[in-house]
């Protein structure tokens, strides 16, 4: 303890001051320096023990100092440490946020193609009913003109079947009889012709078997006529 001498001078104050805060485990250090120099000014009217002893509370004041120095030393490298961790996490978070923005972009995309291909399957949908419909109504004509391919087809193929029958019995007889069945037989290719030009898409098929019977029924004739 600092014995009464030293709180019986004139800057009693002063030294109170200075032993409670350098007694403290937390010094006050921003105003050290000035208390240094009023130290340094008293130091030069007063005794020896009081010069002694303010010397020690120098002493202790530079080591605080000192001290405080090395720990803000310490505490600048750890800001310095904590702000490249921060920079670090920054540019990761960057990093990041392109990678999100690129998926974004790439969402925005692929629902742009999504929206193009369900126009595409609209419009391919009404294409094809479209086309559907068109194959439906043509296949009604179709079956429309088989019906009355069906009838022309039985009453050529009776007259023909009835005209081969007589070309057979033609044979026996004489050329009048012949010529009445080739003026038939050419009857019957006319009407052949205009069914053929009539149902031109539908009923090829069927007329040409029937032309090809017409022309058996040709060749019997002229055999016939030998």
């Amino acid at each position: 303890m600092i014995n009464e001498n030293f709180y019986s001078l004139n800057n009693k104050n002063i030294f109170r001051n200075i032993y409670d805060n350098i007694s403290t485990s937390k010094p006050n250090i921003s105003n050290i320096n000035s208390i240094i120099q009023n130290i340094i000014s008293i130091i030069k009217e007063y005794s020896y023990e009081s010069k002694y002893k303010l010397l020690n509370l120098i002493e202790i004041i530079k080591n605080h100092k000192i001290q405080n120095n090395l720990q803000n030393i310490f505490l600048q490298d750890k800001i310095k440490q904590q702000e490249k961790i921060i920079n670090q996490k920054i540019e990761e978070n960057q990093k990041y946020l392109n990678q999100i923005e690129n998926l974004k972009n790439q969402n925005k995309y692929q629902y742009y193609q999504y929206n193009n291909y369900k126009e595409q399957y609209k419009y391919n949908k009404i294409k094809n009913k479209l086309k559907f419909n068109n194959i439906k109504k043509h296949f009604q004509q179709i079956i429309k003109y088989m019906k009355y391919t069906n009838y022309a087809f039985t009453i050529i193929n009776i007259s023909n079947t009835i005209l081969f029958k007589i070309i057979l019995r033609s044979i026996y007889y004489n050329n009048v009889v012949f010529n009445v069945i080739t003026i038939l037989n050419i009857c019957l290719n006319i009407i052949l012709f205009i069914f053929n030009n009539i149902f031109n898409n539908y009923v090829n098929v069927v007329f040409f078997n029937l032309s090809n019977f017409s022309t058996i029924t040709k060749i019997l004739s002229l055999i016939s006529y030998i």
